[in-house]
């Protein structure tokens, strides 16, 4: 009786785990995504700033607690939020945020002469740009919403010399995250240009003075 009872129960316990085994491998793989820049030329930043008229250090950058994390992040309504577990971030969404931001501002204003760096105290800047977001949504195949202030501190870092509220909604041209990510992409990218432009008065003002 007691082998009886041994031998069903190692069968019922291989059963559970040829389940289990199962179960895992039929599990979709996850998929990585990164933002991507404006299409530029390489433009080499390092030890390049000082043949420029302006410095701009770009940081901190920084976005809700909701977003900071591996998986990507929807609306699923006015509360509610989903987690995509198999469409991931391939790094940190806030360093990618960022990396785009000061790829596409370089890009902007490399001919204006302004050298744009992220901030690092060992570096010396004439402007500094801090960066916040209060809202970067995907409402899934529909649209993308960013929301975002950003303030232009002088080179003593306490001076503000001017702020600004941007709003930015970007339609998902596909199904999927891949469009969506490629929208987000194009929502910074405006906030990129205006940022590029206020930037541009900011300098051209102080010169003027």
């Amino acid at each position: 009786m007691v082998r009886e009872y041994t031998f069903k129960h190692i069968l019922f316990m291989l059963a559970v785990i040829i389940f289990i085994t199962a179960g895992c491998s039929s599990s979709p793989p996850a998929r990585f995504y990164t933002l991507n820049p404006l299409n530029n030329t390489n433009i080499n930043r390092n030890n390049t700033y000082r043949e420029y008229n302006d410095i701009v250090a770009i940081g901190p950058v920084i976005i809700p607690d909701y977003l900071d994390r591996p998986q990507i992040v929807a609306r699923a309504g006015r509360n509610e939020l989903t987690l995509a577990e198999f469409d991931r971030w391939a790094g940190s969404l806030k360093e990618d945020v960022a990396r785009v931001l000061l790829d596409n501002l370089s890009t902007f204003l490399h001919e204006k002469q302004v050298s744009v760096f992220a901030w690092k105290r060992a570096i010396p800047f004439d402007y500094r740009v801090t960066v916040n977001f209060s809202m970067f949504d995907i409402y899934p195949d529909d649209y993308v919403i960013l929301k975002v202030s950003w303030v232009i501190f002088d080179s003593d870092g306490g001076t503000v010399v001017t702020m600004n509220d941007s709003s930015y909604k970007e339609s998902i041209d596909g199904k999927g995250y891949d469009a969506a990510v490629a929208a987000m992409s194009r929502a910074l990218a405006g906030l990129s240009r205006d940022m590029a432009c206020g930037i541009c008065e900011t300098v051209s003002y102080e010169e003027e003075e």
